[in-house]
């Protein structure tokens, strides 16, 4: 949330902010990449954005390049500093228990799941002996599950997974919440911290999707203006807006 809010008036900076702004932008992904390693995919986005601004609107991608390459840095970074943290606590992978991304996409499309984890499938996943058997697995075994769920099976499976990805009601019970041994101080307010959790979650998700759609919505607005003839416009506005007069 605070990376789009920076975002969303990195235009309107000056100098000094886009300075500490840009600090706290990388620092917010560095720490956020380390927590949630999942959050990868917002690299996959920008190079999508960054792409699509160099097709249709390079000024805006001007605009932008700086706070974009922050985040693109910040991602780069999590990795000398990931790698200096597992060397101090003597960490190391063990690839004999180390399941391959496409594990979560066969397990997704499992037909008896409903888009999350599935315990059957870690189980046949812990029967092959290497990383490697898991991977060649599933790149076999994925296409014949969306094959069984059908066009319609998969559409349906995609809502679902939409719903899970929204859904806060439950983040603090799931495997990433909470203490394994809690504290008396947490336990003491427990309730209300997860309470407070699950509002910051919704407040985030309502401020990034209406920064969203508000901006979608502008765009639209805009267009529509400039396929009308203004005297034609002058003509029509006040039919536009009577709706919502009454």
């Amino acid at each position: 949330m605070l990376c789009f809010a920076i975002l969303e008036r990195w235009t309107s900076l000056s100098k000094k902010s886009k300075t500490l702004n840009g600090l706290l932008l990388f620092g917010l992904i560095l720490i956020g990449q380390l927590i949630k390693p999942n959050l990868i995919v917002f690299v996959v986005a920008i190079i999508i954005l960054m792409f699509y601004l160099l097709l249709n609107n390079r000024k805006t991608l001007v605009k932008y390049l700086l706070p974009l390459s922050i985040i693109l840095l910040g991602f780069v970074a999590t990795i000398s500093v990931k790698t200096a943290i597992d060397q101090t606590v003597d960490f190391s992978n063990n690839t004999k228990y180390e399941l391959p991304t496409t594990n979560w996409i066969w397990m997704s499309y499992n037909p008896k799941g409903n888009g999350t984890y599935v315990g059957a499938d870690i189980k046949k996943m812990t029967q092959l002996p290497t990383k490697a058997a898991r991977q060649s697995y599933n790149e076999k075994e994925i296409p014949n599950r969306i094959k069984s769920l059908g066009v319609t099976g998969v559409v349906e499976r995609w809502v679902v997974k939409v719903g899970v990805l929204l859904n806060v009601g439950h983040i603090q019970r799931s495997y990433t919440g909470g203490y394994i041994e809690a504290t008396a101080t947490y336990q003491k307010y427990q309730s209300q911290l997860s309470l407070l959790g699950s509002l910051i979650m919704r407040v985030g998700f309502i401020f990034i999707y209406g920064l969203a759609f508000m901006e979608c919505l502008s765009l639209i607005i805009k267009s529509t203006m400039q396929l009308i003839q203004p005297e034609i416009w002058q003509f029509y506005w006040p039919l536009a807006i009577w709706p919502f007069m009454h």
